[in-house]
């Protein structure tokens, strides 16, 4: 229980650019089949078979674009939800496993990555700068 965690190669920028990423391939990606091509995408195509691309790769971006990634993720998936009718629509494209999500289950897996990361972010700020949630 008093196990304290190790130095980390985790960044907040890290984090943000995961979240960006990852709100794009499952929202605009999977389920409606890439409405519109990511500006991150050269980079996703450089990095291709990395799985930790968006973690190892951030500190090359600029805080602003970072931000400009995870708003434009933002934006596309509240464009993508007001023009679907039905949150059990299922999404264009099918997991790796052949398995199919509806809009519901993945908005739903998207509140869980986000909640997830945003606990990573307050381990990170806690090592930064001492300071505590309450």
């Amino acid at each position: 229980m008093a196990y304290r965690h190790a130095p980390s190669t985790l960044s907040l920028g890290g984090l943000l650019k995961h979240l960006a990423v990852i709100e794009a391939a499952w929202v605009n990606v999977t389920f409606a089949g890439t409405v519109e091509t990511p500006t991150w995408y050269a980079q996703y195509k450089e990095q291709e078979g990395r799985n930790d691309w968006t973690f190892s790769t951030a500190a090359d971006d600029s805080p602003e674009q970072l931000l400009a990634w995870l708003d434009e993720a933002q934006r596309t998936t509240e464009q993508i939800v007001a023009e679907t009718a039905d949150l059990d629509t299922i999404a264009q494209e099918k997991f790796w496993d052949g398995q199919e999500a509806t809009l519901r289950w993945i908005l739903l897996h998207l509140i869980q990555e986000y909640a997830r990361h945003l606990g990573h972010a307050d381990l990170l700020r806690e090592a930064i700068d001492g300071s505590v949630g309450i």
